[in-house]
């Protein structure tokens, strides 16, 4: 008797592990998201089940950093994401790529362009046009150069 019972017991705990590892290939359940979380994806919903693991965290993830946003930020957000909607797909790709190399710069180097756009964003229009113009007119070579000598003069 107690062979048998060790028997089964084996089984179900097999059975269990067997499951929890399909959940785990699976990724996460819609239900085992939280209630603030749900509200936030409710679009997802429908489709939910036929998202790869990676995605799911990634809109799970991005529910989180939604949930945490103050309304100022959440307005930023949506005007940015309307923003890309309206892009080609080239302009798509190239931004994607942008992100790619931000991602790979230094946390310092990462820094210094935030501060370096926020001084940007906050001249004037008609000096960041101006500025526009003038770095659009500059050939490649000339804006590597302006690269380069701006990064040797933070060195």
């Amino acid at each position: 008797m107690k062979k048998t019972f060790n028997s089964r017991l084996i089984l179900i705990l097999f059975g269990l592990m067997l499951t929890f590892s399909a959940q785990a290939e699976n990724g996460l359940a819609w239900t085992e998201l939280s209630k603030q979380q749900q509200r936030v994806l409710k679009r997802m919903q429908p489709k939910w089940d036929t998202l790869k693991p990676e995605q799911r965290r990634r809109f799970q993830k991005g529910a989180n950093r939604w949930l945490t946003m103050t309304p100022e930020q959440r307005k930023s957000a949506k005007h940015k994401l309307e923003r890309f909607k309206k892009m080609s797909p080239e302009q798509r790709q190239t931004l994607k790529q942008r992100l790619q190399r931000f991602k790979q710069l230094t946390p310092e180097q990462q820094q210094r362009l935030r501060k370096r756009k926020q001084w940007f964003d906050d001249l004037p229009e008609e000096k960041r046009q101006k500025l526009r113009q003038q770095w659009q007119s500059k050939t490649p070579e000339e804006r590597r150069e302006i690269g380069r000598a701006s990064c040797r003069e933070r060195v």
